[in-house]
């Protein structure tokens, strides 16, 4: 059983890294990839490291049972993030812009004018 979901949990989300990577590349633009890049993995391994701290400090006081109430806050903290960023995004006030809009319909670079080689594309 628990093969068989660190499998599912392998599958499901072991490329979200490099997606969300890539995305930052699209938006940000070639020119500022290296940093938006550094700065997701730090913030990444960041997360991850104050999640393994909660975590131990929750199961160290309350046990193993207090761990799903103990994220069930953060879960829907969470959510409520990406609700209203989803919402803003939709509204075109989110300042960035989706990726469909720098890349075709399937997944295609448009043309880059002549004289803009290397540069980010225009808003």
């Amino acid at each position: 059983m628990v093969l068989g979901a660190a499998a599912v949990w392998g599958v499901a989300f072991g490329a979200l890294p490099a997606l969300l990577q890539s995305a930052l590349i699209e938006v940000t633009g070639a020119a500022n990839a290296d940093v938006a890049t550094s700065l997701q993995t730090t913030v990444y391994n960041a997360g991850i490291a104050a999640g393994s701290l909660a975590g131990g400090l929750v199961l160290q006081s309350a046990g193993a049972g207090a761990l799903p109430w103990a994220a069930l806050p953060l879960l829907a903290g969470a959510l409520l993030v990406a609700a209203k960023s989803r919402s803003k995004s939709k509204a075109g006030a989110g300042g960035g812009r989706e990726l469909g809009e720098i890349t075709g319909e399937h997944g295609e670079r448009p043309p880059m004018p002549a004289g803009r080689a290397g540069r980010t594309l225009p808003r």
